[in-house]
């Protein structure tokens, strides 16, 4: 067999006879029908793929809902529970404001009835306190220091009177007096002697902070 081409037309010696006697027309409707089955299975296509996008979404808003619903009732639990222990709260609370108004209302505080214990033990033997007197801060106002920047800082004052029938019996009240704890210096005025013979004299007690009771003051752990 052998073939002899010339531009467009091909020549066949010694193949089988055929004619093509197919109208054009028809040939055109048949490729139409192909084109459009295409063109069909391709709408097709996309309409699957816009169902199921349009499905995966509504699914993804549902459950978007589902978690905003399930957030919202988990908050109204929430509310609810503060709501119950509002008073609970508001109770402590008080307590806990009435603990820090007792902090600063006994933060001055001495005890008064320990030092004056103390300072009738530090007296000589012979040696009585016959008055006392006592001045010190408040929580509102500072206690008014002295003049000379020499002494110290002092938050209280204990002024006793002892009596002794000795005369020479002040420097050792002085001295035993100064040890008390708190006290940071002791002064004495002017010895008077009584009618009876006695010798009256006048002793002021300087205290710093560390004579404060601290009742009030938070103990470790709390």
């Amino acid at each position: 067999m052998s073939t002899i081409a010339q531009g467009r037309d091909v020549l066949v010696i010694g193949g089988l006879p055929s004619v093509d006697l197919m109208p054009p027309e028809v040939r055109a409707q048949k490729a139409g029908k192909i084109l459009r089955g295409r063109l069909g299975l391709g709408v097709a296509l996309v309409a699957v793929v816009t169902v199921a996008g349009v499905a995966l979404a509504t699914v993804a808003a549902i459950n978007a809902e589902i978690s905003h619903a399930a957030a919202q009732a988990t908050t109204v639990g929430l509310l609810a529970q503060q709501n119950q222990y509002a008073a609970a709260r508001a109770a402590q609370q008080g307590i806990q404001t009435g603990h820090e108004a007792q902090r600063v209302i006994g933060g001055t505080e001495v005890d008064w009835q320990s030092y004056l214990a103390s300072a009738t033990a530090a007296l000589p033997a012979g040696t009585v306190m016959s008055e006392f007197s006592i001045d010190s801060a408040t929580p509102m106002v500072a206690y008014p220091q002295s003049a000379d920047p020499l002494q110290t800082a002092r938050v209280a004052t204990l002024r006793l009177v002892g009596t002794s029938a000795v005369f020479g019996a002040v420097p050792d009240m002085l001295d035993n007096l100064a040890k008390i704890p708190g006290v940071i210096d002791t002064q004495f005025g002017p010895s008077t002697r009584n009618d009876d013979g006695t010798y009256k004299t006048t002793v002021e007690m300087h205290l710093d902070e560390t004579a404060y009771a601290g009742r009030f003051e938070p103990k470790d752990g709390e």
